[in-house]
């Protein structure tokens, strides 16, 4: 009874570890900075972690179940569509979703896939970023740039111009 106390007390903080460990790979997936995502073989949702679900706005039994597509405005929709089988199969993708109040965002997406022993596509396992600001700034830089070229180029004619009214007026008073 003594060995099989001791092995009862070794189970039981096992499973207490087991349990904190439960808990912490939950933790790590729900409230992760990323949004995690997994589609089934139609192309619907069938999970997702909380910061995807606090990012887009929708109720968690709006989005389970929902087909991928309804997160898309029609220019992604038309493109994905186009290639249904981009999630069945791994890779990564910039796109835009659609949030549940309408506000469009841009999406960096990574997918892996998860095959059965014949090979068949059974799921895919997503992981996304909300890149809209990255992508904003990227835009303002690009704008900045241009108008910087501009300016140079402006300035480049104004100083070639003023060479050769110097020119003009050095050879005058000579």
């Amino acid at each position: 009874t003594d060995e099989l106390s001791q092995a009862n007390a070794r189970l039981s903080q096992i499973n207490q570890d087991l349990q904190r460990l439960k808990e912490s790979y939950r933790d790590l997936y729900h409230y992760a900075p990323v949004l995690y995502f997994g589609l089934d073989a139609q192309g619907s949702f069938m999970a997702f972690n909380e910061t995807m679900l606090r990012t887009l706005g929708y109720p968690r039994e709006t989005l389970l179940g929902m087909p991928y597509t309804r997160l898309l405005p029609a220019a992604s929709r038309s493109a994905f569509l186009a290639d249904p089988s981009v999630f069945q199969r791994p890779g990564e993708l910039e796109t835009q979703w659609i949030k549940e109040d309408g506000t469009v965002i841009d999406v960096w997406i990574a997918t892996t896939t998860i095959k059965d022993p014949e090979g068949r596509f059974v799921r895919s396992r997503s992981i996304a970023r909300d890149v809209t600001e990255r992508n904003r700034l990227e835009n303002d830089l690009r704008a900045k740039a241009e108008e910087l070229g501009e300016a140079n180029a402006q300035l480049r004619r104004i100083n070639q111009e003023l060479e050769d009214f110097t020119y003009v007026v050095s050879h005058d008073l000579k």
